[in-house]
């Protein structure tokens, strides 16, 4: 979990023997961290707490665990913890890029496009990133209350741009603040 070597010593004799469903149980505990998404972490943690393969004193564990689950699994520190960033090899992906086209002998004006060239690659980044997030939340907005209602009542074009302003409301809205020329 937040100490991955000694979860994987609690939980190593689930992964011996030829039992497959322990084997899938260890690696379901083993690769909590690395969830996604906070739904699939809740998913999976809640079928590991229902395994008759825990005892109840590694099922305290987890759960002590989990109740600090937002400095822990990708998922929940990605969108509430860190601002989407779980590790530090981005900001070390971008001093590699300075640290090649940048010296002491470049002009501040160069250093100032370098960096704002990093910077347009990592909004569309983001924002692909976002646009994936939004194909799921529009699927998630199919089976909403919201929608359901006045699906019967509206045509298919107001019925999308419904979810388009459930979806805005509900996310956060990347837009350009100022941009400079130099």
């Amino acid at each position: 979990m937040a100490c991955t070597a000694k979860s994987e010593k609690k939980f190593s004799y689930l992964n011996r023997g030829r039992d497959k469903k322990k084997k899938l149980l260890y690696n379901s505990i083993i690769n909590l961290p690395y969830t996604n998404y906070p739904a699939e972490f809740d998913k999976k943690y809640a079928d590991i707490i229902k395994s008759n393969s825990i005892s109840s004193e590694l099922k305290k564990y987890l759960e002590d665990k989990a109740k600090e689950k937002n400095f822990w699994v990708k998922g929940f520190m990605k969108v509430l913890f860190c601002c989407g960033m779980c590790t530090t090899s981005r900001i070390e992906a971008k001093h590699r890029v300075l640290k090649l086209f940048l010296n002491s002998g470049k002009r501040l004006t160069e250093v100032f496009i370098a960096i704002e060239e990093i910077e347009r690659k990592e909004i569309i980044n983001y924002l692909n990133e976002i646009d994936k997030t939004n194909k799921w939340a529009r699927k998630k907005e199919e089976k909403s209350y919201f929608i359901n209602y006045f699906k019967d009542k509206y045509g298919e074009y107001i019925i999308e741009r419904l979810k388009d302003n459930l979806i805005d409301s509900t996310n956060y809205k990347i837009s350009k603040v100022r941009s400079y020329k130099w």
